[in-house]
């Protein structure tokens, strides 16, 4: 059996990872892990209304709630770096150049830190495995 890694996301922003735009995962502590990163949508609505009025604010068409995929892994993406996002004294990010911005965070409506782990490459799974989620970066066994 091999292992994965899984990160647990409220559910509008993991199907946005899988199937939208989303670029970045925006948390408040960094991973020194680079590689496949399952991702799981998880069972909690507490922000999905926040998340949808961010993403249709933007012009992404989110699908119905009853329609979000909820307490399943729903895909991979890979996780090529994670980077601070700085902040000014007035709360707004700032980039010393566009050498110290290399993924364009400054442009992206998705990215606000404080830590911004890069995704890449999202691949859905043919059938999304049910699974109960947990806090932080986890592993799963799988058969391979």
């Amino acid at each position: 059996m091999a292992k994965i890694k899984i990160l647990t996301v409220h559910g509008p922003w993991a199907w946005a990872i899988i199937f939208g735009p989303k670029r970045v995962e925006n948390r408040v502590w960094r991973t020194n892990y680079r590689g496949p990163l399952y991702i799981h949508a998880g069972k909690s609505t507490a922000w999905d209304s926040n998340a949808r009025a961010i993403l249709e604010g933007i012009g992404v068409e989110v699908p119905p709630d009853d329609a979000l995929p909820r307490g399943v892994i729903l895909g991979a993406v890979d996780l090529v770096d994670c980077v601070e996002y700085p902040e000014t004294a007035a709360g707004g990010p700032v980039f010393p150049a566009m050498d110290g911005d290399p993924y364009r965070l400054a442009e992206d409506p998705l990215a606000d830190g404080p830590w911004c782990w890069i995704l890449q490459n999202p691949r859905p799974l043919d059938r999304p495995v049910p699974r109960i989620g947990q806090q932080g970066l986890w592993e799963a066994e799988v058969k391979g």
